[in-house]
């Protein structure tokens, strides 16, 4: 994630808007990532994003992103878990489970 966005603060918006104008645009790179009400992975959390969801970041500090989300919640993330590559294609490992689990196999128990 870049350092140019760690002087931009949308943190004004209201919470819930859909119009948070202009705020960088980021994916989830990682399963599932907690959103907490404070920068901190002790702090509480209030939320998740999941893989490959994209989250306006509206302020940073630190190593940490406060976010929004597609749902329109926000919190604070770890700035290891997002990127900025939103033409990545990512696969839920989720989805490669199912499908071999879906695949039968004549040496299977």
């Amino acid at each position: 994630m870049s350092s140019s966005a760690s002087s931009l603060d949308y943190t004004s918006v209201r919470e819930g808007s859909d119009d948070v104008p202009d705020a960088p645009r980021y994916r989830i790179a990682h399963p599932v990532v907690h959103l907490r009400a404070e920068p901190g992975n002790n702090a509480e959390r209030v939320s998740q994003a999941r893989l490959g969801q994209t989250v306006a970041v509206l302020r940073r500090e630190g190593t940490w992103a406060f976010v929004q989300g597609e749902d329109r919640y926000r919190g604070w993330c770890d700035t290891r878990f997002l990127t900025e590559n939103t033409d990545l294609p990512l696969t839920e490992t989720t989805a490669v489970f199912s499908l071999l689990r879906e695949t039968s196999r004549d040496s299977a128990p």
